[in-house]
């Protein structure tokens, strides 16, 4: 029997902090929990050098400040001791609330989305942060809040509220030179392509009889 699909096809990434290049696509498709936990059984969570990340997203979209649709967007974040399989026990249960559809059934009531989620592990900590479309929606970041503190198994909750908060990538430094260059790429591109279409016109005016 085949497990249920998820809501949403999830894709996964891996991203390097010493390189620029765009992230590495590790598997296309993750429709359903049996794929998920093919992934995380599977893969060397553990062995992530410190602040690479791996990344669970809805498919179309990528984990990137500057794809379309985070443009507007924030993350949710949490910092997890490593120790005692702490971080990798919490990342579980918030991937399967993420992939699951349980946290997007929140935050859809306030007209928001959640696009995907990222682990990143430090030296002592990793951090878990899940990205949400509408870096300004108060009531869907209280809600998601609320929603992940009381559901994530008491062992693992957050016992301050220093070990989590949200930020929009907006407000991180790059951000207005990140997004800049992607206005401007879409900006030659758009010229490129009337270009193109001034040439297709007048080719087909050349090729009609007189």
């Amino acid at each position: 029997m085949r497990p249920l699909p998820f809501q949403y096809v999830f894709t996964f990434y891996h991203t390097k902090s010493t390189t620029s290049h765009a992230p590495t696509l590790l598997s296309d498709t993750v429709p359903d929990i049996a794929a998920f936990y093919k992934i995380y059984n599977n893969f060397p969570f553990s062995s992530l050098a410190a602040k690479d990340g791996v990344h669970f997203f809805r498919a179309g979209v990528k984990p990137l400040w500057e794809d379309e649709e985070n443009l507007e967007g924030g993350c949710w974040t949490v910092k997890v001791r490593k120790e005692d399989g702490r971080s990798l026990r919490t990342w579980e249960e918030l991937c399967l609330m993420v992939l699951g559809g349980e946290l997007q059934s929140v935050v859809a009531k306030e007209r928001d989305h959640i696009l995907g989620m990222s682990y990143s592990p430090r030296l002592y900590y990793a951090h878990i942060s899940i990205w949400t479309k509408q870096g300004d929606n108060r009531r869907s970041i209280e809600v998601l809040q609320r929603t992940i503190v009381e559901r994530l198994s008491p062992e693992l909750r957050p016992t301050s509220e220093l070990e989590y908060y949200f930020k929009k990538h907006s407000e991180h430094e790059g951000w207005e030179e990140v997004t800049r260059q992607v206005r401007e790429q879409g900006q030659s591109k758009a010229e490129q392509h009337e270009g193109n279409v001034v040439i297709s016109i007048n080719e087909e005016q050349e090729t009609m009889p007189p």
